[in-house]
């Protein structure tokens, strides 16, 4: 098992008070600020952190279904 760490409480910045982070949603091209940081346990660190990654982009709701269906801790 593996564990990888994601967050955005290093790469961000403020741009006329609104809040940015270097982790965008691919089908829209924003940020989600739901999320600061998430640790996951999975067969792999290559999948913890590529899923760690996306649960940043997705937000609390969709990362709480998404992991629920992959199985990951």
């Amino acid at each position: 098992m593996a564990v990888a760490t994601s967050g955005t409480y290093k790469r961000n910045w403020e741009i006329e008070k609104e809040h940015f982070h270097h982790i965008l949603n691919p089908l829209n091209h924003t940020n989600t600020n739901e999320i600061i940081s998430i640790t996951l346990i999975a067969e792999t660190c290559v999948r913890a952190d590529a899923y760690a990654t996306a649960c940043i982009a997705m937000g609390i709701q969709k990362s709480l279904a998404f992991l629920q269906r992959q199985e990951i801790d």
